[in-house]
């Protein structure tokens, strides 16, 4: 018998020492709700009941259960739901069992349930699933299963998963598909524009739009596949108004760049230009993107989107992209034969010119130096020399240049610190900041596209890529912030869906953690809770002492996963241990 983190526990040291037992052991009887007070805070009970209510926040889930003796509150923190194997089923009027322990918030009785194996789902409820056109699709709706069918339009990725556009002749509607379901689907590369989907999926709105959402990769269906109209346009007819709209172009290739996530050609057809935007994962299909350069024709189907006030055009499948001729190439005729004496280019000949007739200078006493005392000077460092983006090649990998003004394009975050497309006129390279450098830099949350920086640091390559990688926090220096509203601080209750993207500073007491390479927090000021995310990079940079009951002061950017609102500090200075 020994301790962790203050909970008893028991060690086995061998396999013979543990028992299976022909019959479960109740670790506390089934009880019925009406008997639960706030007697009971501390203990642990069983209930059974029927799920009335179902109402997700930024933390997890919260049922309310009714065994028609009265109601309690069934909490299930968000990594618990998740592990549920069958979490889509744990909808109004299923009937579950809970174990767990009961606490008070806010003067509501809760059971928190703390393994996947303490929630049963014992009859899952009979869906009602409503036939619906999407043209009948109301605010009213939102909440209702729903089963539809439509022609998809067109499909991009987003931070949680996948977003595509449903049209059956009588309307449009979003379809969300969260990467777990996405994930799940037996042939996902199916879901291209003109596939014919049926789903069933829940009614949601976001930001005005509404959103069907289906629970698991069964509800989704390909059921045909039409081929889309598509009006092929002059470039120069293009508008903003156009984004979202799928199009057919015609142009040449007049430059190549490639960036982190793919690859974008500029089309030109005499009448304008467009971004080809060639995604990484599109691009690794089909070789002839390799060989797409400047000069080349290609005639392309795809979405129009608006980047930096640049319009884009994004194919979704490879046959979307149509080369219809080649680059220049130089004639070159190779021959074998001796080339005569008439053929040969003379060597030129020089020509004697007449010496000028210059004065000769009178010399003077060369004059001598005054002896003066050597000061003790520091040696001094040479400045990195400043280039323009595109001045910089994989020759220069481990020299040290300057950007004197290069705009944040994307962001990307990975397990050890952030990296971010830097382009300027002539290109686009790489930021590649470590995490310990992010943590030195004083206004790393000025860091977003639309940002001016300038930067100083040593060229590297990784797969291809040039990077520009900064020794510390001194070497990266904002010139022109973006637009975005500046930090503020909120309490937690404030905080919305609509909030996603804005940087807040909370301050709270920390209900619960949860940890494995990353770190959860569970924060709490009186008005809500929020859950602060610590990603891997961070972790280690975060101060001691954090734990249940601290209250801490944070400073992190708005995201949304899964339906759940987080706050993510972008470095461990941005967590702070308050009185």
């Amino acid at each position: 018998m020994d301790q962790y983190k203050g909970t008893p526990q028991v060690s086995v040291g061998r396999g013979r020492d543990v028992t299976l037992l022909d019959e479960e052991i109740a670790i506390a009887p089934v009880r019925s709700i009406a008997e639960i007070s706030a007697a009971d805070v501390g203990r642990m009970v069983q209930v059974e009941g029927q799920i009335v209510k179902v109402s997700p926040f930024s933390a997890g889930v919260k049922f309310s259960l009714d065994d028609g003796t009265g109601t309690v509150t069934l909490l299930l923190w968000q990594d618990l739901y998740e592990a549920l194997s069958a979490r889509s089923a744990f909808d109004e009027g299923a009937t579950v069992r809970a174990l767990g322990e009961v606490s008070e918030y806010r003067g509501d009785l809760e059971i928190v349930p703390e393994l996947p194996a303490d929630v049963t789902l014992l009859a899952a409820a009979e869906r009602t699933i409503v036939e619906r056109q999407l043209g009948e699709l109301s605010a009213a709706d939102v909440g209702r299963t729903v089963q539809v069918e439509g022609v998809l339009q067109s499909l991009r990725t987003f931070s949680a998963g996948v977003k595509g556009v449903l049209d059956d002749g009588t309307g449009q509607v979003t379809l969300l598909l969260w990467q777990d379901v996405y994930d799940g689907l037996d042939e996902p590369e199916a879901l291209t524009p003109g596939a014919v989907l049926r789903v069933v999926g829940e009614v949601s709105e976001y930001r005005g739009e509404l959103e069907v959402a289906p629970q698991v990769a069964a509800d989704v269906a390909v059921v045909g596949r039409v081929e889309l109209p598509v009006e092929e346009v002059a470039i120069g007819q293009l508008r903003s108004d156009d984004v979202g709209r799928t199009v057919q172009v015609a142009g040449k290739i007049t430059s190549v760049d490639l960036f982190s996530k793919g690859v974008k050609y500029t089309l030109d057809d005499g009448t304008g230009s467009l971004t080809l935007l060639v995604w990484q994962d599109l691009y690794d299909q089909d070789d002839r993107f390799s060989t797409l350069a400047e000069g080349f024709g290609v005639r392309v189907r795809g979405e129009i989107a608006e980047y930096e006030g640049d319009l884009e055009i994004i194919p979704q499948v490879p046959a979307d992209v149509e080369i219809t001729h080649g680059g220049p190439v130089a004639q070159v005729t190779m021959t074998n034969e001796p080339m005569t004496n008439d053929q040969m280019t003379p060597t030129p000949q020089f020509t004697n010119l007449p010496t000028p007739n210059l004065p000769i200078p009178t010399p003077t006493a060369t004059p001598q130096p005054t002896n003066l005392p050597t000061p003790n000077l520091p040696t001094p460092t040479p400045a990195a020399e400043t280039r323009m983006i595109g001045q910089i090649s994989a020759a220069d990998v481990g020299s040290t240049f300057t950007l004197a003004q290069a705009g944040i394009a994307e962001v990307h975050y990975f397990s050890k610190g952030i990296k971010y497309t830097l382009t300027d006129s002539s290109g686009s390279i790489t930021l590649l900041l470590w995490q310990n450098v992010v943590e030195e830099i004083a206004d790393r949350y000025d860091l977003f596209p639309g940002s001016q920086v300038r930067v100083t640091g040593e060229i590297d390559e990784y797969q291809g890529d040039l990077e520009i990688v900064p020794q510390s926090g001194a070497d990266v220096a904002v010139i022109h912030r973006g637009d975005r509203p500046p930090v503020e601080a909120r309490s937690i209750g404030q905080i919305t869906a609509s909030d996603e993207g804005r940087v807040f500073i909370v301050e709270g007491t920390v209900a619960r953690t949860e940890s494995n390479q990353w770190l959860k927090l569970w924060l709490r000021d009186g008005t809500g809770e929020i859950l602060v995310y610590a990603p891997q990079r961070v972790v280690e940079y975060l101060p001691a002492g954090i734990g249940a009951g601290v209250r801490l002061r944070v400073t992190g950017e708005v995201d949304i996963y899964k339906g759940v609102i987080e706050i993510i500090p972008r470095a461990g200075e941005d967590v702070e241990i308050g009185p």
